[in-house]
């Protein structure tokens, strides 16, 4: 299965926790293609909370989606991240699934395609830049129409291309 997933961090070495996220789903599965690392503002948190950094990455695993939320949720939690509450608070890192093949899923624990994906610019504008005709499985359009149509003041840019440095 192929797994397009999207990883953030706002707490301390965003970097190293990117590093850690990418090295930790790549003993899941094998790591296809990833992102630059984008520096992006906080969407709807308190003023002066420290920018995110984020990345897109492309993961084929033999993994069902619904243990695959599961594994990523104890690696955020060992990773620091409490997972109460914690949806629009800083965090050290939030891996979300944002495409699961062309798989459609609703249930309580796991939305696929991710809910939000299209009014987020720090998930459209790395995976437009790695597979910017990607189609979203419930609207037919693709990454980069919707990130064509996309209306948002939120700032984004590259802060490191090609990818997070291995360790």
């Amino acid at each position: 299965m192929r797994y397009i997933l999207a990883l953030g961090s706002n707490l301390e070495d965003k970097r190293s926790f990117l590093r850690k996220g990418v090295e930790y789903l790549s003993n899941l599965g094998t790591v296809i293609m990833e992102s630059s690392i984008y520096e992006t503002s906080p969407v709807g948190m308190e003023d002066g909370t420290e920018n995110f950094f984020n990345s897109i990455i492309v993961l084929e695993a033999e993994i069902d989606p619904e243990i695959m939320i599961v594994r990523i949720k104890e690696f955020e939690k060992k990773a620091g991240r409490s997972l109460v509450n914690s949806h629009m608070r800083p965090r050290e890192l939030d891996i979300d699934i944002i495409f699961a093949d062309n798989m459609i899923i609703n249930t309580p624990a796991l939305t696929i395609p991710h809910p939000r994906l299209e009014k987020r610019k720090f998930v459209l504008a790395p995976l437009a830049e790695i597979l910017p005709e990607q189609t979203h499985p419930i609207t037919g359009k693709t990454i980069i129409e919707l990130l064509d149509k996309l209306n948002t003041e939120e700032e984004i840019r590259i802060v490191k291309a090609e990818g997070i440095d291995p360790a």
